[in-house]
């Protein structure tokens, strides 16, 4: 990333700090494009030196700033926490029903007769989360490692109409056009094989196998989709694990998806084309000569 020409990294830079669609909510700051641009940033510094990091990071300060005014302003704090209270709160739930309530499932809270002391503030919460682990320490762990990511990624949307739709609908061709409720099955038994996929890609592109074959900017493009799917991954892991969340990212899972073969196709050609012609030159070159007779 340090050797890719240093026009593109400005253009890429300037893209991530003007765009905030990575947000999940747009009642906080676009905080993906931000840390993407510090990275850019610090690639800038190694670069070209100091006083261009100090230019680029003056820059980020007098677009973030603006920001903590508002809220000082209208709220008369920094930042407000209240979402990420919510967010922890209703994650703490494991299978996201409150006591294994079917009618509870998605909405755990809700039916929680101490949600509104627990989601008091972010001390509160904390604190409720620390004693179920201490409770229930198995469980939670599962909870939070496995069944969480399993749940933000699944195909049915919890938290709305239901299936691939997150609001209800009166009509859509996907109830009576042929060609569409095939698209739609066919989306639905790959889905599951597409996120195992996705996810030897977010791993692989990390690796110096991936380099292989691919240029400097391309291998930038596929490290930060890659940091895009873990970072959701990992926020999701913490707080309430909505699927409808993760419809957005959809166009990424499937990029990295077919990343995966393609790079691995790839990198076995390279190595061959690699390796094979320097092993057969090192038999031919240590093979014993032949004796006349």
């Amino acid at each position: 990333m340090t050797r890719l020409a240093g026009g593109e990294k400005k253009r890429l830079f300037w893209r991530l700090r003007r765009n905030g669609d990575f947000c999940p909510d747009q009642a906080e700051p676009p905080i993906f494009p931000i840390y993407c641009g510090l990275v850019l940033d610090a690639s800038l510094w190694m670069e070209k030196g100091y006083p261009i990091f100090r230019c680029h990071a003056t820059w980020f300060l007098l677009g973030f700033l603006p920001w903590i005014g508002r809220n000082m302003a209208t709220l008369g704090i920094a930042t407000d926490n209240r979402l990420m209270v919510n967010f922890l709160h209703h994650g703490m739930y494991p299978d996201f029903m409150y006591k294994g309530i079917p009618q509870s499932h998605g909405f755990p809270y809700r039916y929680d007769p101490r949600a509104e002391k627990i989601g008091r503030d972010l001390p509160s919460v904390i604190k409720e989360i620390s004693s179920r682990f201490l409770q229930a320490p198995s469980r939670h762990e599962k909870w939070y490692l496995l069944d969480k990511p399993r749940i933000f990624w699944s195909w049915n949307i919890i938290q709305g109409s239901g299936d691939a739709f997150v609001y209800p609908v009166s009509s859509s061709p996907y109830f009576h056009n042929t060609f569409f409720r095939i698209t739609h099955r066919l989306m639905y038994i790959l889905h599951y094989p597409v996120i195992v996929l996705a996810l030897f890609g977010c791993l692989m592109v990390w690796f110096p196998l991936t380099r292989i074959g691919l240029t400097q900017s391309s291998l930038l493009i596929v490290r930060f989709c890659s940091l895009l799917l873990i970072y959701y991954k990992l926020i999701d892991m913490a707080g309430a694990p909505s699927p409808r969340y993760s419809v957005p990212l959809r166009p990424f899972l499937y990029g990295m998806a077919l990343f995966t073969p393609f790079i691995l196709i790839r990198s076995v050609r390279n190595l061959q084309n690699a390796v094979i012609p320097d092993l057969y030159a090192g038999f031919v070159a240590h093979a014993p000569e032949s004796r006349t007779l």
